[in-house]
């Protein structure tokens, strides 16, 4: 790999599982702003294409 060389736009990273705590701090902080209720139904917050 070279250095100071930028990316390009469509390269794929391998983050493994970090996604999963850093969704999990969303959530939570989301609930704890009364945003979002642990409780309630996603598919409220999703659109449905197929409909």
């Amino acid at each position: 790999m070279k250095k100071d060389v930028t990316a390009p736009f469509n390269t794929i990273f391998n983050v493994a599982s970090l996604t999963k705590p850093i969704v999990s701090m969303l959530t939570l902080k989301l609930v704890s702003s009364r945003k979002l209720k642990l409780d309630e139904p996603l598919y409220k917050y999703f659109v449905n294409s197929y409909l």
